[in-house]
């Protein structure tokens, strides 16, 4: 599978947090994260790593598969991002 660019990844991201009904600084503060992080993952300016999917899960109310899967990241059956 093609690895999906970073700055496709936080334009989903941000679809993502919309639907949800969230401001960066709201997501930020659920996911133990700053909003500055925030901005910068959804821009593209820094790559999404595995420990930032996870805290990113819990801030959105998700399953960690379901994020990676909504990021066009892969995911492998414990839960962590591939």
């Amino acid at each position: 599978m093609a690895r999906v660019s970073k700055a496709s990844q936080g334009a989903k991201l941000a679809d993502v947090r919309r639907e949800k009904g969230l401001t960066q600084t709201q997501l930020a503060g659920a996911a133990g994260i700053t909003h500055f992080y925030v901005s910068k993952l959804e821009t593209g300016a820094v790559p999404l790593s595995d420990s930032a999917l996870v805290k990113l899960s819990r801030g959105l109310g998700m399953g960690i598969d379901d994020l990676a899967t909504r990021l066009g990241r892969r995911s492998s059956s414990n839960g962590k991002a591939a």
